[in-house]
């Protein structure tokens, strides 16, 4: 892969080296490079026809397929920066990001274009003429353009919009391609909704490597059976999970006998329990695991750790070293910043080009969150609390946060699961208060091979955990509740605790 401070510029790379190769797979719709370079490079001379100008914002209100990756690039081409519109969104808050973010377009197709109701100029994918563009003129984007605009509610509840730089994935994405490579033979699997960061390295990873990117039913996404066919049917080496969704994987008797392809498994987006990546070594033995971390204001992901077996002492899978181009810092209990050594603890500061522009529109929570540190320069605080063990491996700990007050004390969540993680029974748990009871804690759980009586676990903390951080309420569940994104659904538990 050539080195290309845009986005889309990696990608055109790729198309002219491997022209005929097949760029993306949805169902049995098929685009080669060298169509959807010039489907994108057409709708990119639309978009400028349309008035849309450098730095401007464009939503995609599209369904997976095909139009993604080129309604993705075009937008690129064109200078401007895209936002993800989710299909299952409630309306109220699309209104909100729309009104918040003031795109220039929406781009829609034939799928979408009757319920996209908002007073916002439409551009019609499925009407382009195909062709050549008429002209060859096209912005010059550097490292330093907006490339898109994702919104996250974070822990406020509020939409917000963070800006991603080119230059702010463009590295990650070369990192990816050097540490884990892919070539035109691989086939990477599109699991996770174009609304969620995570998923936009399922489309420039392999987009820039000349691979294939295979796309699944819009609405399966959360679906282990049609993931696990589509594993083997596809014949994908490479995918991307959150770690909720890998035991339902697991248990799907097709994986297990025919995923004989599957090279690179890459967790990410929540805590992956030391239990499940046991389960996964010992299941697909050929394949490679990953765990990463890294939130929204830092380009998808700024660790990665590759699961080795010798690794799993901890309740939770480290979440590895930095990427090349982001900076680590820890600021300690007594505010001096330092480097994670072993025996450190404190909130996470990521530095380095990862980092990105900030909030759209919102000066007062960029300069919060985003700032000028002494001896380190421009970070950003994640909020997240770390710990880097004896043997340097850096362990997420929970959020700053998941505070919580029980009996008058105050309680970390993530300590409770990490402590209820540890017991050999457990394959996956979360924490919450119970909503019936003030001050209490209320345990969900999900057993592997089944369910132990509550009072052995009890036990068990009380060996661990002084009394008052004990659950309350046990709770055995099958599987934890999902989002859309497929990250364990705090608000689903909540609603339990309630009844």
């Amino acid at each position: 892969m050539m080195l290309s401070e845009s986005l889309h510029g990696a990608v055109e790379v790729a198309a002219e080296t491997a022209p005929d190769n097949v760029a993306w797979r949805h169902g049995t719709e098929e685009l080669s490079y060298a169509q959807l370079i010039a489907r994108a490079r057409g709708l990119a001379e639309r978009q400028r026809q349309a008035g849309v100008s450098d730095g401007d914002i464009v939503g995609l209100y599209l369904e997976r397929g095909p139009d993604m990756p080129v309604a993705m690039l075009a937008v690129l081409m064109a200078g401007a920066a895209f936002l993800p519109l989710g299909l299952a969104e409630p309306e109220p808050r699309r209104r909100k990001i729309l009104a918040d973010a003031d795109p220039s377009a929406v781009i829609v197709h034939a799928a979408t274009r009757d319920r996209f109701a908002a007073q916002r100029p439409v551009i019609d994918l499925s009407a382009l003429e195909p062709g050549v563009p008429r002209t060859d003129e096209r912005p010059a984007v550097g490292a330093a353009a907006a490339a898109y605009v994702i919104y996250t509610s974070g822990s406020t509840g509020v939409p917000r919009g963070v800006v991603v730089e080119h230059g702010n994935l463009a590295g990650h994405v070369r990192w990816l391609a050097e540490q884990l490579p892919l070539g035109t033979g691989d086939r990477v699997l599109q699991v996770a909704p174009y609304t969620f960061d995570a998923a936009l390295t399922d489309f420039f990873w392999p987009l820039s490597c000349g691979a294939t990117v295979v796309s699944i039913p819009e609405g399966d996404h959360l679906d282990p059976l049609v993931i696990a066919t589509a594993i083997v049917e596809q014949g994908i080496t490479a995918l991307r999970l959150p770690p909720a969704m890998v035991p339902l994987l697991l248990a799907q008797p097709v994986l297990l006998r025919k995923a004989r392809r599957l090279r690179y498994l890459i967790c990410g987006g929540d805590r992956l329990p030391s239990a499940l990546a046991r389960r996964v070594i010992q299941t697909l033995p050929d394949v490679r695991l990953f765990n990463r971390y890294g939130p929204t204001e830092a380009a998808v992901a700024v660790t990665y750790h590759e699961v080795t077996g010798d690794d799993l002492e901890e309740a939770d899978v480290p979440i590895g070293s930095p990427v090349n181009g982001a900076v680590l810092h820890i600021v300690h209990a007594d505010g001096n910043i330092g480097d994670l050594v072993a025996g450190r603890s404190g909130e996470l500061l990521i530095g380095g080009r990862t980092v990105a522009r900030g909030y759209l529109g919102d000066e007062a929570l960029t300069g919060r969150r985003f700032v000028e540190m002494p001896g380190v320069g421009r970070v950003f605080r994640t909020g997240d609390r770390v710990t880097v063990t004896a043997a340097g491996r850096v362990l997420f700990v929970d959020r700053m946060d998941e505070q919580v007050q029980v009996a008058g004390n105050r309680v970390e969540l993530g300590e409770v699961r990490a402590e209820l993680c540890r017991h050999p029974s457990i394959a996956d748990c979360a924490i919450a208060l119970h909503g019936s009871t003030e001050g209490t804690l209320a345990a969900y759980v999900v057993a592997d091979p089944a369910p132990v009586p509550v009072g052995e676990l009890r036990t068990f903390l009380l060996q661990r955990l002084p009394s008052h951080m004990v659950p309350s309420v046990i709770t055995f569940l099958d599987r934890l509740p999902l989002t859309e994104r497929g990250k364990v659904d705090l608000a689903a538990l909540a609603g339990m605790s309630s009844r």
